[in-house]
């Protein structure tokens, strides 16, 4: 499994893949705020895919 984060921008991204496809992605607007964010936004994003941070 790989987690891409891009924080390059305004526009936060993540998506999460199973090594054949993407299998979820999510994006959303920040204002500077991407530490704050992150964090909960990958566990949210996990959690979608019924997944945990447990190895």
């Amino acid at each position: 499994m790989l987690l891409a984060v891009d924080t390059s921008t305004a526009q936060v991204g993540l998506a999460l893949y199973d090594g054949s496809q993407v299998i979820s992605e999510y994006a959303w607007r920040s204002s500077q705020r991407h530490t704050m964010e992150l964090a909960p936004a990958i566990f949210e994003l996990l959690t979608r895919c019924g997944l945990t941070m447990e190895a």
